[in-house]
């Protein structure tokens, strides 16, 4: 009785996975048609597609590969062996009685099935044949015992190896509520300053994560052939001398673009008209001098400041011939702080900023897979003909979900959140003793990207959330008489999310300086839990009396702590004072 309660319960478990597939759509299109047995297991705390691969399918919100069949490596897998024993059969009796049936005879297992006792018993006795070669026996295996049977062992020096080498948390706190703070909603109201007393105001955004000063953000290419000076808004200044005004004034002594160049005049200067700047005839000649070899005096060419700062990150753990993830990507701040010719006009410059940045989360599963989530962005201003730039692109399975392809004049924001649900899955034969049991292994969950974006032409940031929340599913099926088989699993392919934030742009605070920053901070949990095959066979044994027992045969694919983080990657910010 006890062993039919022990029966009962196992079957309560997989009828209450049963009921979790039939409520989660997903997998029931996936895996429709079979039935599996599940083990829920306590989970430890914590590139494009295979050749071969078919292409990910875009389905609603869902982004899936299908199943792909793939050939188990044989030599992956490892018997839990001992020296052999001599194979003893079991006979043809009744299990509840031990006395002999004929063979046609029907016999009642504890999960209700009923199976003829001859096919029943050469079942039988073809498993119990191989345990007896690797020194095992269902007779002398206590009753509701698990047993490793078979696994897949994982490389512990080489995992030892990928744990040491991948990014420690820098000692620094986390920065609360980026994304927020510099969301294009909050930073894109304009303001003016007054340098000094007879100076034309420069328009500029005050930037919450620029503490040192404001972030000088001068007004788009003027449209109007008179210039006139910023309006005010009635919003009270936020410290003396500063005043608010509409974002896109024309700037003081800028006359209108020409299309093509020719003579043209601003503020009493004469000269040619190049990429809607006004250049003195004075100072083309000194240019054309430099170009000579001819010296002259200083001053008269433009003093650049450059800004050059990048950093990466890289996890990769596992073994691509099993289970593999991995999250890397790189961000980088370049460009040049280059001084007006003239101070008074500070719109006539030639300041130019970029960020670049990269990233792609993966995983594979017996090499089918590749990068979950691949983001790659790039943004620019340039001051020298008063644009900004914005390419941005997600791909979720290596299929493109969202782009972003544009340059705007003057002033440019977004935030936005991209998110996809994605699907992908394989088919193999795992062997349980001397049975080969048909298993699908697959990954679902979500990728995204959260993010704002804000553009001067002096100024750039980029501010995002890349995410991605997968777990590793399975299933199994087999037709026997003798036993049962399903999966294990409760394992994490990859659960991250992240922070990345650039920032580069011109600042004003009692003197002109450049104010670059890039920072990143990251939650990661790769491969952690466990999975396994198993077959629950039911056999003949005296409790004290006789019975049908059952006994759990496991072939491990994957148990491990997998990989952890949590903290801050970098924080670096630097401030530039220009000799201005």
């Amino acid at each position: 009785m006890k062993e039919k309660n022990c029966a009962s319960e196992t079957i309560g478990v997989r009828t209450k996975y049963l009921a979790r597939l039939a409520g989660a759509a997903m997998l029931a299109v996936i895996l429709a048609g079979t039935a599996p047995a599940q083990v829920n297991l306590p989970v430890k705390p914590g590139v494009g597609l295979r050749p071969g691969t078919p292409p990910a399918l875009l389905n609603g919100n869902l982004v899936k590969i299908p199943v792909h069949p793939i050939a188990l490596k044989p030599n992956l897998l490892q018997v839990q062996g001992k020296p052999p024993i001599a194979f003893k059969a079991f006979e043809l009796k009744d299990p509840k009685t031990d006395k002999s049936i004929a063979p046609t005879a029907l016999i009642t297992l504890p999960n209700g099935k009923q199976v003829p006792a001859q096919q029943y018993y050469n079942e039988l006795n073809t498993y119990e044949k191989w345990l007896n070669e690797h020194g095992h026996s269902l007779r002398t295996t206590p009753k509701g015992a698990q047993i490793k049977l078979q696994e897949i062992p994982v490389d512990r020096g080489m995992f030892q190896r990928q744990l040491q080498s991948a990014p420690k948390p820098a000692p620094v706190a986390r920065r609360a509520n980026l994304l927020a703070l510099n969301s294009y909603r909050s930073l894109s109201t304009p303001q003016s300053i007054q340098l000094k007393a007879g100076d034309a105001p420069l328009n500029q955004a005050v930037a919450p994560g620029f503490n040192r000063g404001a972030m000088v953000a001068p007004s788009a290419q003027p449209t109007e052939s008179k210039s006139a000076p910023p309006q005010a808004i009635s919003k009270t200044p936020s410290k003396p001398g500063v005043q608010e005004s509409k974002l896109a004034q024309p700037a003081v002594g800028i006359k209108p673009p020409t299309p093509n160049m020719g003579m043209a005049s601003a503020e009493n200067l004469t000269g040619v008209k190049r990429d809607g700047m006004v250049i003195s005839t004075a100072a083309l000649a000194q240019l054309a001098a430099l170009r000579s070899g001819v010296k002259f005096a200083p001053g008269l060419v433009a003093q650049c400041t450059p800004v050059n700062e990048s950093r990466n990150w890289d996890w990769n753990v596992g073994d691509p011939n099993t289970f593999a993830a991995y999250v890397n990507g790189s961000i980088s701040l370049t460009g040049n702080a280059c001084k007006p010719a003239d101070m008074a006009h500070f719109d006539n410059n030639q300041s130019k900023f970029t960020v670049t940045a990269e990233g792609r989360a993966g995983g594979t599963i017996f090499g089918v897979g590749g990068d979950l989530l691949r983001i790659t962005g790039n943004i620019g201003g340039d001051q020298g003909n008063h644009t900004v730039t914005t390419g941005l692109g997600i791909y979720a399975l290596g299929m493109s979900v969202y782009s972003v392809n544009r340059t705007d004049n003057g002033h440019w924001g977004v935030d936005n959140t991209i998110s996809k649900d994605l699907d992908f899955s394989t088919n193999t034969t795992i062997p349980v003793g001397p049975f080969s049991v048909n298993t699908v292994v697959g990954a679902h969950g979500s990728v995204g990207f959260q993010y704002s974006i804000l553009l001067y032409p002096t100024n750039i940031s980029i501010s995002g959330g890349p995410f991605s929340h997968t777990t590793v599913y399975a299933q199994a099926s087999l037709n026997l008489l003798v036993a049962e088989v399903g999966v294990g699993v409760n394992m994490n392919l990859m659960d991250w999310s992240m922070t990345l934030h650039g920032m580069a742009g011109i600042a004003w605070n009692n003197q002109f300086y450049v104010q670059q920053e890039i920072y990143a901070d990251g939650r990661l949990h790769m491969l952690n839990g466990n999975l396994y095959v198993f077959a629950k066979v039911y056999y003949p044994c005296f409790d004290p009396w006789p019975d049908i027992c059952n006994s759990q045969w496991n072939t491990d694919l994957w148990t491990s702590d997998g990989i952890q983080f949590d903290g801050v990657l970098f924080d670096v910010k630097n401030t530039t004072p220009l000799p201005w």
